[in-house]
């Protein structure tokens, strides 16, 4: 243990002490940022280090991890979160379908990774006061094995675990964080609520597996389908983002100032997966249907093939059965990452990075990051700022090999 006595200052008393093992907050000796040191018994630790390799904004940033097989322990140091947890809240139901979303995007993570969480309950979601979430303690977490039968002890919470966490009767797979995520916020809406998201959080719940919703993307459809922000898209924008054909107007030096920094690859499919509200560039209409349901109106494109599905609030651009372009113009919405409308162009950076392009058009600001891809597949997620906030995300496909090289060429680090 002699890094974490070198690195920090432990601030006593523990914040929790029990048969487990411990809890501390303590103080970084350099840079006097906080951090949270974990000692736990008996813990097999490779969820921790899985996500060690693999950040996300709303779990824990974990910093050391360390397994002291001579005592049996294992020590986690991550960054401390401010915030409340939602342990004794009752919530609104706005603010629980906001929530809601959110661990989605975070269940799909962490899900894509085999994680199961298996004890997501209201001590474990950190409430910030720019109201996002942050998913925390794994230590009853585990990495799902196909060819287990069975778990090896029963790990969570009895009050919010599954029948089949409690029971025994099978290995848990990713629909028991489901189960766990409707107990949850079924209390947190309190035991009179009788609103709209009540019939989706009882389906969570319900006792067999195979009648629950059987994966995150099947409850966000659930929860976005019906449940659009009113908003009035311009059909010229969309043809703009969706089609393409204008992208060569935005490049002229009459109407735009570009800024822009080094090129970005990259070249591995496995390290992101661009996509919207979960679906991503090349999925199909039925998939589309499955997510948001039936559009209100199709448009047909002056280009042969292509027709722009229209939500509310949403627009989806297809080229024959496959979907070539995506844009967003709601809160209710996210991409793999997190980030969606109001959140903060600072946020955009801390996630996606700073090898963008940038295009300034009067009042608004592009933030554009391609993406190519082994299979050639040539990706743009653009993030419109408005006073310093995401206005619309919209993702593309470009297949123009011209247009292709203007991007990369226009790339620099910002």
């Amino acid at each position: 243990m002699i890094y974490l006595e070198d690195n920090f200052e432990k601030i006593e008393p523990p914040l929790k002490f029990d048969d487990k093992g411990k809890v501390f907050k303590a103080r970084d000796k350099i840079t006097g940022e906080f951090v949270i040191i974990k000692s736990i018994e008996n813990l097999v630790g490779n969820v921790y280090q899985l996500l060690k390799k693999n950040y996300n904004p709303f779990l824990p940033e974990i910093l050391y991890f360390m397994e002291d097989k001579a005592n049996v322990d294992t020590v986690v140091v991550y960054r401390f979160i401010e915030g409340e947890t939602l342990d004794g809240k009752i919530l609104t139901e706005s603010d629980t379908r906001e929530i809601l979303l959110q661990l989605c995007d975070v269940l799909e993570f962490l899900h894509a990774l085999q994680i199961v969480h298996s004890d997501i309950k209201p001590a474990n979601i950190i409430w910030r006061k720019n109201k996002k979430i942050r998913l925390i303690d794994f230590d009853a977490a585990r990495i799902y094995n196909d060819d287990r039968k069975t778990q090896t002890r029963y790990l969570g919470t009895e009050k919010y675990a599954s029948p089949e966490q409690i029971k025994n009767i099978g290995q848990i797979d990713f629909r028991s964080d489901i189960y766990n995520l409707g107990k949850t916020f079924l209390e947190l809406l309190g035991e009179n609520y009788n609103g709209k998201l009540k019939k989706i959080l009882l389906k969570c719940t319900e006792t067999a597996p195979e009648n629950r919703y059987q994966s995150i993307s099947e409850l966000k459809a659930a929860l976005t389908q019906k449940n659009f922000t009113v908003f009035k898209i311009c059909a010229t924008v969309i043809f703009i983002l969706a089609a393409g054909i204008l992208f060569y107007n935005l490049t002229s030096e009459k109407t735009l100032t570009t800024h822009v920094a080094e090129i970005l690859y990259r070249a591995n499919t496995k390290e992101i997966n661009l996509s919207l509200g979960g679906l991503s560039l090349g999925d199909s209409v039925e998939k589309m249907h499955a997510i948001f349901g039936r559009e209100e109106r199709i448009t047909p494109s002056e280009i042969p093939n292509i027709n722009r599905y229209e939500y509310k609030s949403v627009v989806i651009t297809c080229n024959e059965n496959k979907i070539c372009g995506l844009v967003s113009y709601t809160d209710e919405i996210a991409t793999e990452s997190g980030v969606r409308q109001g959140d903060s162009i600072e946020k955009v950076i801390e996630i996606y990075g700073r090898r963008c392009s940038v295009i300034k058009d009067g009042e608004n600001i592009f933030y554009e990051y391609p993406y190519e891809f082994d299979d050639k597949n040539f990706e743009v997620i653009r993030f419109a700022i408005k006073s310093g906030c995401v206005e619309y995300i919209s993702l593309r496909t470009v297949e123009e090999f011209q247009e292709r090289n203007w991007i990369l060429a226009n790339v620099r680090t910002i």
